[in-house]
């Protein structure tokens, strides 16, 4: 039970109202730094550090007027019976603006580990902040003079300042210096312009040279972003991008336990180390528990680990592993598996293009950062993003497992117009495999960041037209066991029970299913079509309309017969024999689609197509299969 609490005390033990009148850091070198006590109940008491983590000291530096939190060090154990002071467990979101105003927790698991209490040391940066960013390295730069705080003008600060300001923070090297990045503030300028050589360690002991007043225009205040500190790694994997994470965690390079570890805290390191997306978040039993590793809890959003919630666990098991994609990410999007796509081919990144970006290279992206089947692609979907387009085209066959991987071409630069970013979005649940195209295949599932097979026996028409339904492929067309091979994951043991109008098969009700119950051949194939011909002859023959999360007409004008050529091939209604244009008596003003094609696509999906305003005239389509039925009716007439 004593291990239970130790595992998850942001979970497991209760809060209490917190009594507490101030707080205070004792036996540093200032009084910005040191052990921090709280006054509770007129004494002041000492603060646990197992839960003390960088957001309680964001708390206390700014209760305390002592700029940003820098740095969290172990202090050594000290004996409950040589101290008389009460000891206290505190959490703090943050962004509390005193620590009266966090939470205190039952402290009483704590006090049977031997008697011994931890206690921490918080580290202010004193004089300097940056506030109104993105996170602990990013923000306003203000500086702190005579117990009043200004902000700084950009007119005179330079390269070697910003460096000096980022070391301050325990952040690493300047990435971008610029005015009105993060608005103006509330406070004014201060009179001094900085001389720093950058191998300063405080902006404060830097030279300075008088500025008149008034000469800092609006839109002039120094916005500072830092690259985070090297205090995070993933090491024993293929890549930097892979591996166990280690942490360094009060002056020490520390374990993180797998205990509540997930994609949300992956995908924190991911962006910390400038890895891409997190792909999967793992674990890894261990030969034995190490004493004092770290556990995380995030939310997802954070720029760096040490913003999230962190505090020691004294029994490791299991150890975190992260896989990053490395080279390929979704950014600004609403999921891991949707936003803009962003590539970094030589250690800096860069935005797609949207013309030349199909749906084969749509499939590697989506497969390499472990999602499903790619479901939307349209440029500025997600905005345009602050990196440069690249200057290569990709040219995937839609196999490879790594973008760049596939081949490319050449693109001239400056000839990508604003708006073209290619966005992305990809199934994150449900994906169809070794088929012919994006909507048909063997089905898997992914739950708990694992993919497994579905079993044949207790998947219904129902169940199909969901998936069908999420993956943007229209109606189930064919459902049988073994179409598409058994894959290399386990079968699942969860039984789908949907109504058929769910929009996300893991919406769907489930049932168990015995494990080991399902055998060889029973895999669950699928095909869903998303491609009709109607007001034709017969199913050959008609009207051309594409299943993109409502069926629409296809616009006539520029439909070809290489296009006609891969919808008689997608059908299976033999080979394209005419082309037709149905003009409208009125123009229509939505649900219409452009398409074009090279001939060879198995699907209309792999073909580019783009939203058109309005449209005068449908696409239609003439198949063989349709002509051979016609001219077998005659032979038999005669």
């Amino acid at each position: 039970m004593e291990t239970d609490l130790l595992e998850s005390p942001l979970r497991t033990l209760p809060s209490t109202k917190t009594e507490m009148a101030g707080v205070r850091l004792v036996d540093g070198d200032g009084h910005c730094s040191g052990m921090p006590q709280v006054l509770y109940e007129g004494n002041w008491s000492i603060v646990d550090s197992v839960l003390f983590d960088y957001r309680n000291a964001m708390v206390v530096c700014r209760e305390l007027n002592c700029g940003n939190a820098v740095n969290v060090t172990f202090r050594e154990n000290v004996r409950k019976e040589d101290i008389n002071d009460t000891f206290l467990s505190i959490t703090c979101e943050g962004k509390e603006s005193a620590f009266s105003q966090c939470k205190q927790r039952d402290q009483d698991p704590l006090d049977r580990i031997n008697n011994i209490i931890h206690s921490t040391d918080a580290i202010c940066s004193d004089s300097v902040r940056l506030v109104d960013g993105a996170g602990l390295c990013s923000g306003r730069l203000e500086v702190k003079s005579h117990q009043s705080w200004t902000s700084v003008c950009e007119t005179g600060f330079d390269q070697q300042d910003a460096e000096v300001v980022c070391r301050e923070l325990g952040c690493g090297t300047p990435l971008t210096l610029q005015g009105a990045l993060f608005g103006e503030g509330k406070h004014p300028f201060g009179t001094k312009d900085f001389q720093c050589k950058g191998t300063e360690n405080r902006l404060l002991t830097c030279s300075t040279s008088e500025r008149e007043e008034h000469t800092c225009a609006l839109g002039k205040a120094v916005g500072l972003t830092c690259s985070e500190p090297d205090d995070v790694k993933l090491v024993g994997g293929s890549s930097r991008c892979a591996g166990t994470v280690k942490v360094f965690h009060t002056g020490e390079w520390r374990s993180v336990t797998a205990v509540q570890w997930s994609i949300k805290e992956a995908a924190v390191v991911c962006r910390q180390l400038d890895c891409g997306s997190a792909v999967v978040a793992s674990r890894r039993s261990s030969s034995g528990p190490s004493p004092w590793s770290v556990q995380i809890e995030c939310e997802g959003s954070e720029s760096a680990l040490r913003e999230c919630r962190s505090y020691y666990n004294q029994h490791d098991w299991y150890r975190a592993e992260v896989i990053c994609s490395d080279s390929v990410r979704l950014v600004d999007g609403a999921g891991l598996c949707s936003g803009r796509v962003e590539v970094k081919p030589h250690q800096s990144w860069t935005s797609v293009c949207e013309t030349g970006f199909d749906q084969q290279d749509a499939e590697v992206v989506c497969r390499e950062l472990g999602c499903g089947s790619p479901l939307t692609l349209q440029g500025a979907l997600f905005g345009e993003g602050k990196h440069p387009f690249g200057t290569k085209e990709f040219q995937c066959r839609g196999t490879e497992d790594h973008l760049l991987k596939c081949s490319t071409s050449e693109r001239e630069e400056h000839t990508c117009a604003l708006g073209k970013a290619v966005g992305l979005t990809c199934s994150d649940s449900v994906r169809l495999v070794d088929g012919d195209g994006l909507c048909s295949g063997r089905l898997e599932v992914k739950t708990h960041q694992s993919w497994t097979s579905v079993c044949e026996t207790g998947f219904d028409q129902q169940d199909a037209e969901v998936v069908c339904r999420e993956l943007g492929c229209g109606t189930p067309l064919t459902l049988q066991g073994a179409l598409f091979g058994e894959g290399k994951h386990p079968f699942g043991t969860k039984d789908f029970q949907c109504n058929g109008t769910e929009n996300r098969l893991l919406n769907c009700s489930t049932s168990d299913r015995e494990e080991q119950n399902c055998t060889r051949g029973k895999a669950v194939g699928l095909t869903c079509q998303y491609v009709k011909l109607v007001d034709g002859s017969s199913r050959c023959a008609g009207t051309v309309m594409l299943y993109d999360k409502k069926w629409r007409t296809v616009e006539g004008n520029a439909w070809s017969m290489k296009d006609a050529a891969v919808v008689c091939r997608q059908l299976d209604c033999g080979s394209a024999v005419a082309v037709t244009s149905q003009y409208l008596e009125m123009a229509t003003y939505e649900d219409n689609v452009q398409i074009f094609c090279s001939g060879s696509e198995s699907g209309l999906k792999e073909c580019a197509f783009y939203d058109v305003p309005w449209s005068l005239s449908s696409a239609g389509v003439i198949c063989s299969g349709q002509q051979e039925a016609t001219t077998a009716a005659v032979q038999k007439e005669k």
